[in-house]
């Protein structure tokens, strides 16, 4: 397989695979929409869904200062 350089991620030596897991794909998905959709630290951002990728992407909005809400439905 050919990539552009652009397009891959470094992963520190020091991080096995379970720890560098939320890095590739759904991490780079959920990190990305957030760095890019023009909401600042402190503003509210709503994640619809707490699945596979609404989990991550709340942790992230976390770390960036987000006010965040989870919309969901369901019992849980």
């Amino acid at each position: 397989m050919t990539a552009p350089m652009q397009r891959l991620a470094a992963i520190p030596f020091e991080l096995g695979p379970v720890e560098a897991t939320p890095l590739l794909c759904a991490g780079r998905t959920t990190f990305t929409t957030l760095r890019y959709s023009g909401a600042l630290a402190g503003d509210l951002v709503a994640i619809q869904g707490l699945g596979g990728l609404g989990h991550l992407v709340v942790q992230f909005a976390r770390k960036f200062g987000f006010r965040t809400v989870a919309i969901s439905r369901g019992e849980g």
